[in-house]
């Protein structure tokens, strides 16, 4: 594995990317390492995810994916791997043993600390990501999803948000923590998306920089330090503190909003990561966090083996924020 060699990867991704998501079958692309045998190598390839692989001879010429794609000077190979469509928000359930575990996370905290159940009042229920500030006022904000606190563009800034969320036995108005005060629109209209993000306005000192089970969150870092390999963890209402490698990155795939009792849509993000992180129900808007616990990221959907993060710092400059120091 060489760094050139990732380089020339997300070189020639970011070319032909498109093209790749528009082939039949495909459900997302993005950099990653090649899987040999069922394990990862050390090869950094495109990676084209389908739901399933099927012999070559079953497939119609346009399903064919060649060996490699080029672009300048750069070459990368391209490996295939079977990975469910995309999904937002995640739709499976936790084992019992993980609902169990972190009960914690699904009472009320205060102050507001990032892992806690946290949604809309008319929600069922998110993970509040962290505290944030705004760049020109200064004021504190819970971070979470959109569709957990804008419920998916549908919100109005000033509606109630909960935590715990209604789920979890959150009451309007007993357990009003704050408002929604702004969210970054979904695009169903073909666009791209970068994040699915959305903020609370609560009293000053309500929410915390820190994470229930990590501790303080003092620095965000770009994606682009991220490397397919690398172990990263998150802490959600649902599943708790969980970890595992990032399986791809620059990731670009259509996601699939049809869980909600919202109007169906498909939306494309762009420059996504992809992580073996286990998720659930709920944890949408959990913090992703490097092995140094910086914020890397915002869980937005996810299957079975597959969890999708938002770029931080994206989600940063769209919503104008940044992370705060307590005092």
């Amino acid at each position: 594995m060489t760094e050139a060699q990732f380089l020339a990867a997300r070189h020639v991704h970011g070319a032909h990317h498109l093209a790749l998501l528009a082939r039949p079958g495909v459900v997302a692309c993005g950099v990653g390492l090649r899987r040999r045998n069922g394990v990862l190598t050390d090869q950094h390839v495109i990676k084209v995810f389908v739901v399933r692989k099927r012999p070559l001879a079953d497939l119609h010429p346009a399903e064919i994916l060649p060996a490699a794609l080029s672009h300048g000077e750069h070459v990368a190979e391209i490996d295939v791997e079977e990975m469910p469509a995309p999904v937002a928000p995640p739709r499976h359930p936790a084992s019992e043993r993980s609902m169990m575990a972190e009960a914690r996370l699904r009472v009320p905290r205060r102050p507001l600390v990032g892992g806690a159940s946290l949604a809309h009042r008319d929600f069922s229920t998110g993970t509040l990501a962290i505290g944030v500030t705004d760049n020109a006022t200064g004021a504190g904000y819970a971070l979470s999803c959109n569709h957990v606190l804008a419920m998916q563009n549908t919100a109005r800034a000033g509606d109630a948000v909960l935590q715990p969320a209604r789920d979890d036995g959150g009451r309007y108005p007993r357990d009003a923590v704050g408002m929604m005060v702004r969210y970054v629109p979904i695009r169903f209209d073909g666009g791209s998306n970068l994040v699915d993000a959305a903020l609370a306005a609560v009293p000053p000192g309500a929410v915390r920089q820190s994470v229930d089970l990590i501790g303080a969150v003092s620095e965000s870092v770009d994606a682009d330090t991220l490397r397919p390999g690398d172990i990263v963890h998150k802490v959600g209402r649902t599943t708790g503190l969980t970890e595992g490698p990032v399986l791809a990155v620059d990731v670009s795939m259509p996601v699939a909003y049809h869980f909600l009792g919202f109007p169906a849509g498909t939306a494309i993000f762009v420059r996504q990561i992809i992580a073996h992180v286990p998720c659930a129900y709920g944890d949408s808007g959990s913090l992703l966090l490097d092995g140094q616990n910086r914020a890397v990221g915002l869980l937005f959907g996810g299957t079975e083996g597959h969890t999708y993060f938002n770029p931080f710092t994206e989600v940063e400059k769209a919503l104008d924020v940044r992370l705060v120091h307590d005092a």
